[in-house]
Order: structure tokens, then sequence, then C-alpha cells
């Protein structure tokens, strides 16, 4: 409260008061002696008043702060006890458990880093660091990444490094401990192709191999190769999902040949998934028991490095009867006669009872002239996808293989992938006529193809208009006839060229509907549309199915201009960084089929 000595007559209360006001704010006024000594006087009550007020603010201050000790001392009796309130603390250690289990990543192995799980739980309370310990399901997964800098380059050569052997042993005990932790857990390990001095690991990991589920391996060196090789079924009672890169270098063939003498781990008796990247025996010398193999990967997909025989492929179609995905490529190879398909077939071994009642998706590379009497004869009633890829030109004296394996099998189709630069067009008619519930397409740019010609989508300095007659040939006709009138999705990494034949092939496909010529053939609205558009003038494609975008449910991704896609160059990355997460991209054990 303010004192009354304050409110005297001769206390100046605002400027107005002043009979000086005329004269404050301007720069021209220069007061006189006399003038000086009335201003310090009329300052002496306004300046008392001054200092009895912040003497009050500095008290009202002092009993602020004295205020906000006792809220904030409160506040943290509150919080505290309120914390002991949480329901997050009654949860049982059971569900907790539970919860750690979520935690953990979806699509690759465990890292060992203190900024993911499961490590990261150990770092909350000790409460939290007893459940995770004592969980060995938090544990069952290890993705082993290299450790850098192990090596140094000095005049000499390159030698391993002072610390080397102790920073590699310290790697190797903390793995066993992370191993041991999980108890009798079946355990799921990967290590990259850059894992550096793998041999170290070997003997740990063999020791746990009772214990593998799921395993991800390169074979590069003999000694991996050869342990790999001696494994009996027993060995690996448990083991499900097998991925094993083999080195392709030719000098290594000699350490590889215990492989064909008795299969080794590829006998294991409960493999489900198996993945042989590189593998260097033929499978047909092997007779591997593979009755319960679901999922089968002889090759890259993205390269298709290792061919098979027509034999391998023969002998899996024939033994692997329980197949629900199969990749694979094969290699050309002489034929024993040249007889045309429906009077016999050129290969040295019977096709009847080629029969496959599980595959749902096979991806494939086509290298072999007589692959059409191959898959002519397969049987796949519920095959739902196909990937396929040639290294042949299109021709109209060789069947495509695709027009033979959907002659069995085109009704199932709901999805199919490929490069219709490798097809003539009677073929790709064929395929569409062959498919009638196709669902979704993706015209693919094969990485594998016959010339450089068409896999760039060029002939000499022109591009071919190879999407103008596929959308052309997709457009219902007139008469209410129509290929594929099920397709809802179509995607396609060809470049474009005629934009106003996908735009009547847009609005064709949405309208057909509401048409009365299209209303008894079941025309299914395009609900998807990616596409990437050839160089040159472009109309406003975006924009002339706009209302098909807002109002039909379509979905459109158009690039304006084929790019390719930019690569990380490795010279850029810092040499000697710990990257706990280097290559987990090729650590994933649940890829998508293609």
């Amino acid at each position: 409260m303010t004192n009354s000595k304050f409110h005297e007559s001769n206390s100046l209360q605002s400027l107005h008061q002043s009979p000086f006001f005329d004269h404050i704010r301007t720069n021209t006024y220069i007061p006189s002696t006399v003038e000086k000594l009335h201003i310090s006087h009329l300052l002496v009550a306004p300046q008392h008043e001054l200092n009895a007020l912040n003497s009050e603010i500095a008290g009202l201050e002092w009993d602020i702060e004295e205020v906000l000790a006792k809220k904030a001392s409160l506040d943290e009796v509150i919080e505290q006890h309120q914390c002991l309130l949480a329901p997050f603390r009654r949860i049982p250690d059971d569900t907790l458990r539970s919860i750690f289990l979520y935690c953990l990543p979806a699509d690759h192995d465990a890292i060992i880093m203190l900024t993911e799980a499961p490590l990261l739980l150990t770092q909350v309370c000790r409460r939290w660091r007893r459940v995770a310990f004592d969980t060995p399901a938090l544990w069952c997964t290890l993705y082993i990444p290299r450790i850098p800098r192990l090596s140094v380059e000095s005049p000499s050569g390159i030698h391993l490094a002072p610390d080397a052997q102790f920073r590699l042993e310290a790697h190797i005990s903390a793995i066993a401990q992370w191993l041991k932790q999980a108890g009798t857990q079946p355990l799921s390990i990967s290590i990259p192709k850059t894992a550096f001095a793998f041999t170290a690991y070997l003997a740990i990991l063999l020791s746990f191999s009772r214990q593998w589920y799921r395993i991800r391996i390169h074979a590069d060196d003999p000694t991996t190769s050869i342990a790999l090789a001696s494994l009996s079924p027993e060995d690996v009672p448990l083991l499900k999902e097998l991925h094993i890169t083999f080195s392709n270098w030719s000098g290594t063939a000699q350490s590889h040949k215990l492989w064909q003498k008795n299969g080794g781990i590829l006998n294991a008796p409960n493999l489900k998934s198996l993945t042989l990247h590189y593998f260097p025996i033929n499978i047909a010398t092997m007779a591997p028991n593979w009755k319960n193999l679901t999922r089968l990967v002889l090759c890259d997909p993205s390269t298709f490095s290792r061919k098979s025989s027509p034999a391998e492929v023969y002998m899996i179609l024939r033994t692997c009867t329980s197949l629900v995905h199969l990749t694979f490529a094969v290699y050309d190879a002489p034929p024993v006669t040249l007889l045309p398909i429906g009077q016999g077939h050129p290969l040295p071994f019977s096709l009847a009872n080629l029969r496959l009642p599980f595959l749902e998706s096979l991806s494939f590379n086509d290298h072999y002239y007589y692959m059409p009497a191959l898959l002519w004869y397969l049987q796949a009633p519920s095959l739902r996808r196909i990937a396929f890829s040639t290294l042949f030109h299109p021709s109209s004296q060789r069947l495509s293989p695709l027009v033979a394996l959907c002659t069995m099998n085109g009704t199932t189709l709901r999805h199919l992938t490929f490069d219709p630069r490798t097809l003539t067009y009677t073929d790709l008619r064929a395929c569409c006529a062959l498919s009638p519930n196709l669902e979704s397409v993706e015209f693919q740019p094969s990485r594998i193809s016959p010339t450089q010609e068409q896999a760039s989508g060029r002939i000499g300095p022109m591009m071919v208009n190879i999407m103008g007659p596929i959308f052309q040939l997709l457009t219902p006709s007139l008469d209410g006839q129509c290929y594929w009138p099920r397709l809802q999705s179509l995607s396609s990494g060809v470049p474009v060229l005629d934009e106003y034949a996908a735009l009547r092939f847009v609005r064709s496909r949405i309208e057909a509907i509401s048409t009365n010529s299209f209303q008894t053939h079941s025309i299914l609205p395009l609900k998807h549309l990616s596409i990437i558009l050839g160089f040159g003038e472009h109309i406003d494609l975006a924009a002339r199915l706009d209302e098909y975008v807002k109002n039909g449910g379509l979905k459109l991704d158009i690039v304006d201009h084929w790019k390719p896609r930019p690569t990380v160059d490795d010279a850029v990355l810092v040499p000697g960084i710990f990257r706990a997460r280097e290559g987990i991209a090729e650590s994933t054990f649940w890829p998508p089929p293609f």
C-alpha cells in the first residue's frame, strides 16, 4: 500500500504537473542557474517516493520468492508421491515383459546400441533393468556389425591395428554374454557382408547352433563354408529360416565340395525358408530334403546373380511341393531334341505331374530358351503373384514363358510384375486374355534385359513408345470388351510418351462403371496410377485427372521426368566411424515377395 506522505501537493505525480512541461522532450531549451536549482528541488520528493517504492517492491519480491520456494517444495512432494500412484508401477512383471518385447525392431534383428531396445530398456530404472535381464526373449535376436579400424595402412602395407585384438575380443565377449542372456530361447542372428574377421565369431556362434531359429550369414571364406557344411540336422533342430551368401570367386570352389557330400545345414529338419546366393554346388546332385520348404530363393532377385540349371529347377518343382514362394534364374542349356510345344518338349526329363498346390508367388529370370516348355506343364492353382524378367529378345519364334505360365495358371493371378519391352504385342495381349482377374500390374524396367537399348527404352536417339499401345490395349472398347477388367492399380517405371493415351485409359476405367455398355462386364474403377513421363513437352495430366482424385478416389503419382535413382558413394562415408546399423537393409528376414 502507498504511504500517504507521497501524496503531498509539492510532489510531482506526472509530467503534466511540472512547470517545465513545455520544455520536456526538446533539445533547444537550456535551463538557467536558477532553473537548475528549481528542477533539483522539484525532484527531491519524487526521488524519496521512488526509493520507498523500490524498498516496498524488494520486500514483496522477497515474499514472492519465499512463497515460490514453498510452492516448489510442495510440488516436489506431490509429484513424487503421485509417481508412486502411477498405474505403470502396478503393472505386473509379466505384463511389463510383454511390453518390452513389442519394443524390439520388427523388421530386423536387435542391434547392440544403448539407444535402442533391448539395451535402452536397461537404463531406465532398477526394476526395468532387472525385468529386462530376466526376459530371455529380449535377447534372442542379434545383428552383428563390423568393428571399424581393425586394420591400418602403413608404408609397409596393411596390418592389424595395435588394439585390434583387444577390441575384437571385447566384441566377441559382448556377443557371447548377449546370447547367453537368451537362455534356451530360439536365436535369430544376422551378420552383414562387411563383418570383418568373421571366423573369429564362428566358434561362439556354432556353440549356440542348437538354438538357431533364423540365420543370415556370409560364407565368403573356406572356414565358414566348411563349418556350415559340417553341421548335421541334429546340430540345428530348431532352424526354420536360413540365408547364406557364398563368395562368387571361382578359386574357392574346392572348399565347397563338402556341401555336395552331405548338404550340411541345408538338411535341417524344420527348415521352412531358404535363401542361397552364389551357391557353388549343383542342387540336382545333392538331393536335399526340402519337402517342408515354403520359401526358396536361389538367387538375388535384383541381379539374378546365380543361375540354376534346368535340371535343378525341375528337381525343385518336383520335390519342393510345399513351396509358397519361389525365386530362381535358369541358364540356357543345349536341348536333347527340338520339339515344339504341343508335340513334346526338348527336355531330358518327364514334365508330368509338376504341381505346386500351395505356390502363391513366383519370381524368375528367363535365360533358358526352352523355359516355356518347362513352365507349360506347371500347375499352381494358388498362384497369385508373378515377377518375370528375361534375357531374350521378344520374338514371334519363341513363346514367352510368361504366356506359358499363364496358360495353366492365369485365372488365379492377382499381381503381375514384368518389363513390357521384353514381350511381343501378341504375347502381351495373350497375357491379358489369360489373366482376367488381375488386380495390380507393375511395368518394371528390367535390370537384366536383352539389350542395352531395350533396358533404357531407346532405339538409337529415339525413345520407344511402349506404354502408348499398352494404354490403348487396356482401354475398354465401345462394344464393352476389356482386358483386365478388375485392374485397380497400375504402376509403370517405363517412361510414358503418349499422355493422351494414359488420360483416355484412366477416364474410361473410372467412368466405365457408370456407362450402360460396361455394366455387364464388371469393370472395376481404377484406384491407383503411378507413371513416369518421358522427355519433352507434357500436358498437365495431373490437372486433367484432378476430378477423379477428388471425387473418384484415384491415387495419382506422376514423375515429370525420368531420372535414375541417386546412389550413395561409399567414398563419402566417414571412415572409421562405428555404424551399428551398417548393412541393416540387407539383414531383413521378412522382405516382400518381389
